[in-house]
């Protein structure tokens, strides 16, 4: 058997491409398809609801479902600003696994360990790996030069000195 052409490492569907890229290609072209698809699934969750909570149940008591959902979180993030999941653990690793700003590892919260994808909000492209206060301090002030400049003056220079 032949292996698709989108994905190697997959099993060939149909047409050259994997079962997933293949439904995907035909829901673009056939918006028809792609609706009886979802009246389809809806109403099999009606029919079956029972056995649809045993699979979520099910789902989300495997070991491996935390992960396989926060590896999916983590793609979706970094294809948003155009990375991709190889491209954002160099840039992490680019970076030492430490803030851009402050220099501090990742942060543990809730027992885990993150840094946040800080990017401009007018490119929306990607500047760096912050921690969570420093990418909250940029936003704060304005996501500008102009505004950590004028906190920089104040700290230099706070009024009350004037007294």
């Amino acid at each position: 058997m032949k292996n698709p052409y989108c994905h190697p490492d997959l099993p060939y569907y149909a047409k050259g491409m994997c079962r997933n890229c293949y439904e995907r290609n035909l829901r673009e072209r056939n918006p028809e398809f792609a609706q009886r698809q979802r009246d389809n699934t809806t109403n099999w969750v009606k029919v079956h609801k029972q056995r649809k909570a045993e699979i979520n149940t099910r789902y989300q008591l495997r070991p491996d479902s935390k992960e396989r959902k926060n590896l999916r979180k983590r793609k979706k993030t970094f294809a948003s600003f155009g990375l991709s999941l190889d491209d954002g653990y160099k840039l992490l690793e680019l970076q030492g696994h430490k803030c851009a700003i402050c220099g501090k590892p990742a942060q543990i919260e809730n027992n885990k360990r993150f840094l946040e994808l800080d990017h401009d909000h007018e490119t929306n492209k990607p500047r760096g790996f912050l921690c969570q206060k420093c990418n909250k301090g940029l936003g704060l002030l304005g996501d500008c030069i102009k505004g950590i400049e004028r906190a920089l003056k104040y700290l230099q220079n706070p009024p009350i000195k004037s007294l």
